[in-house]
């Protein structure tokens, strides 16, 4: 999963995003916090989408990155 994150190329993102609908919530969670860190725009929809998540551990986290994605301003 780290090599997905630091990865540069659009596979290595795709299958990044893959691993945000993945059937384990830890997984889930972990996968969106790297996509966020990575490529924020990518990520957002997939964050609005944890965050009705039917685990409460994936809602809380997806609740919690949404920081993440403001910007200062």
């Amino acid at each position: 999963m780290d090599k997905l994150t630091l990865g540069t190329d659009e596979q290595s993102l795709s299958d990044l995003i893959q691993a945000c609908t993945n059937s384990d919530p830890h997984i889930r969670v972990y996968s969106l916090n790297c996509l966020l860190r990575r490529a924020p725009e990518r990520g957002r929809p997939l964050l609005m989408r944890g965050i009705t998540d039917p685990f409460p551990w994936v809602r809380l986290h997806a609740s919690a990155a949404l920081p993440m994605l403001v910007k200062p301003g």
